[in-house]
């Protein structure tokens, strides 16, 4: 009898919990499952489901552009908060969420360019790197895309179009080897051999979907990825031996060899490495920037580089081999424009000669737009002053806020007529629109595609990417004619962090 006070207190408070997150908590005006006003299990569940992309897309066309998807997380899919919340200065800095996608390196927690939520840790981190990433550095990697590219030609040739009985090639595995190989020979000089052999080598891509297959439902409720993996207790009992983080220290001390040797090298002038590849810039980041960089802060870099730049490249690269497979009128106006401009153009095609194909540049870009490579919101945490809602309204500060691109892909008007179909004429002057009112139209869409991400953290990446894919798919589409091997089945999708593809398979043949 003597416990009833306690009892009661409890029962009282599971009563009031409920009504409070229901019908007074300030994000109780805004609609969603109601399950997610009262607990983040609703939207751990649904991350684990590994469909949460078409969830929140469902959501949004039911409920409109805000939704309540946590207790306190809003889900927004109107590209005018994009600038609001992603903006430089605004002050929304990244939530919770980022903290699964923190590894162990060494004996402490790596945080990265990606990770980290600290702004002015980020901008000490960038600032040294920064100029590796621009445009300009991208090209002069082209001659590295052009290896790949060839290297990627031939094996499939050898190895698919060669072979003695007709055979499907895995093209969803295949984009994806030649965007690790890539990032590869730019971050360490050395290919990890994906393309060479053809296959998942030492099922390193396995391993890392597997990995962001766990760490993605976690992100919604981070205190489950430190009672696991991050709390002292556990880390007694653990291996915290980080594979990747270990096969990149590894590869640095063979460039640190390989330049000590040439430097020291009677004809070093000649046999100096070029292009500078990343792990370079970020070696002199080192030097000048001891402060900042240190040994393990230089493995960072480069494991992010190939963990982050693979898979936004394999993603998007699927995503337009797959649509252009898929329809006919798409795939003969890309091939029209490609054996029109077939006289000037190279093998492998240089970026140049990819910016003279403007119905090229129309099908990357609805690729972005159609299958955006994030399958989850962008989360950042309201600050003191504040969010100031369409309807004046203003969401307190702590409330976790995030754009999400599938709904602001496949359902903003600003995409125009039919959004959620695949249609690269919409990036086209279309009769009658003059250059300016498309040039207008054309800004307004870039402006709301978070393929990249957006504002001060958007992914520094984009160059390679553009580099990477404008190459080649032109280049493939000079040399092989692709045919889906099952033509009425829909690929498999798999949304973690990232939304994969799998089962596109292809019969490839030369042209």
């Amino acid at each position: 009898m003597d416990n009833w006070p306690l009892v009661g207190v409890a029962a009282l408070a599971a009563l009031l919990y409920p009504l409070y997150q229901i019908f007074l908590h300030p994000l109780s005006r805004y609609p969603g499952p109601l399950l997610a006003k009262l607990t983040d299990y609703w939207r751990f569940r649904d991350v684990r489901s590994r469909r949460s992309h078409l969830t929140r897309v469902a959501l949004h066309e039911r409920h409109g552009p805000v939704v309540r998807v946590g207790p306190n997380m809003l889900s927004i899919a109107d590209p005018a908060y994009i600038p609001k919340i992603y903006g430089p200065g605004q002050g929304f800095l990244k939530s919770p969420f980022y903290q699964p996608f923190e590894g162990w390196v060494g004996e402490k927690i790596g945080y990265n360019l990606f990770t980290t939520r600290d702004p002015a840790y980020h901008a000490a981190l960038k600032q040294p790197v920064a100029a590796a990433y621009g445009f300009k550095s991208a090209l002069e990697f082209e001659p590295i895309v052009d290896q790949c590219i060839e290297t990627m030609v031939r094996r499939i040739d050898e190895l698919i179009v060669q072979a003695k009985v007709r055979k499907a090639c895995d093209l969803a595995g295949w984009m994806q080897y030649y965007a690790f190989d890539v990032m590869a020979i730019m971050t360490y000089g050395k290919a990890f051999g994906f393309l060479e052999r053809g296959e998942d080598v030492n099922h390193m891509i396995a391993r890392l979907d597997a990995r962001l297959d766990v760490i993605s439902p976690e992100s919604q409720m981070p205190w489950l990825d430190w009672l696991q993996r991050k709390n002292w207790v556990v880390n007694i009992f653990r291996d915290r031996t980080n594979p990747f983080a270990t096969i990149a220290a590894s590869l640095i001390r063979d460039r640190q060899a390989a330049l000590i040797a040439t430097s020291s090298s009677e004809d070093a002038e000649k046999k100096a490495p070029s292009p500078r590849l990343f792990i370079d810039h970020f070696l002199d980041a080192q030097e000048t920037h001891p402060a900042v960089v240190d040994s393990r802060t230089v493995v960072i870099y480069t494991t992010t580089n190939i963990m982050a730049g693979s898979d936004t490249v394999a993603i998007a690269l699927r995503t337009l081999f797959y649509m252009v497979l898929r329809h006919a009128g798409v795939r003969a106006r890309l091939l029209a424009e490609l054996d029109a401009a077939a006289p000037g153009l190279t093998f492998p095609v240089s970026w140049e000669q990819s910016q003279r194909l403007p119905y090229l540049d129309a099908v990357i870009q609805e690729s972005l737009r159609i299958h955006p490579p994030v399958g989850l919101p962008l989360e950042r945490v309201v600050p003191a002053a504040g969010l100031t809602m369409r309807d004046g309204s203003r969401v307190p500060a702590g409330v976790q806020v995030g754009c999400h691109a599938w709904p602001i892909h496949l359902l903003d008007p600003v995409w125009g007529p039919e959004p959620k179909q695949f249609r690269p004429e919409r990036w086209l002057r279309a009769a009658g629109e003059s250059a300016e009112a498309h040039a207008e139209r054309v800004a307004a869409m870039k402006r709301t595609m978070l393929a990249f991400g957006a504002g001060s953290r958007m992914c520094m990446g984009r160059h390679l990417a553009a580099v990477q894919i404008a190459k080649l798919v032109p280049s493939l589409l000079m040399k092989f004619r692709f045919e889906l091997v099952e033509p009425l089945r829909d690929w498999d999708l798999v949304c973690g962090w990232f939304v994969r593809q799998a089962n596109m398979d292809v019969f490839v043949d030369k042209r």
